[in-house]
């Protein structure tokens, strides 16, 4: 519980501090951090319920839409911040993201990591 309490803060202040707008030091590994954090969750929804009737997709694809025009805002214009609409829909994905990190084993967020890297990898090509 105790890597995962810490993966939990880190992710937890990095969207805070996109919410309040408070740039880091590195903003790329922000950004990193919570695009890994909201994919592998994403994943591991998937995993429980293959369905696509989740409930918890549509809150945590609206963050992880957040997110991506939040990166797109920042490489365009370096400016730091989530728009409006992502300021509400960010707090939501996130707390799918540690719910779903607490009920899940740590060889199951390692499995869904693993799978995250390959898709990354396999779309770099």
């Amino acid at each position: 519980a105790g890597t995962a309490d810490h993966c939990e803060v880190l992710v937890r202040m990095a969207a805070r501090g996109l919410i309040d707008g408070n740039r880091p030091p590195n903003p790329g590994h922000d950004f990193d951090m919570l695009a890994h954090a909201l994919g592998v969750t994403a994943i591991r929804l998937k995993q429980i319920d293959p369905s696509n009737d989740n409930p918890a997709l549509p809150a945590l694809i609206a963050g992880t839409a957040a997110v991506a025009r939040a990166i797109e805002r920042y490489k365009k214009s370096q400016a730091w911040g989530i728009d409006g609409l992502g300021r509400a829909d960010l707090p939501d994905a996130i707390e799918i993201y540690a719910s779903v990190l607490r009920a899940s084993s740590p060889a199951q967020m390692s499995a869904a990591t693993e799978i995250r890297m390959r898709d990354l990898s396999l779309r770099k090509q």
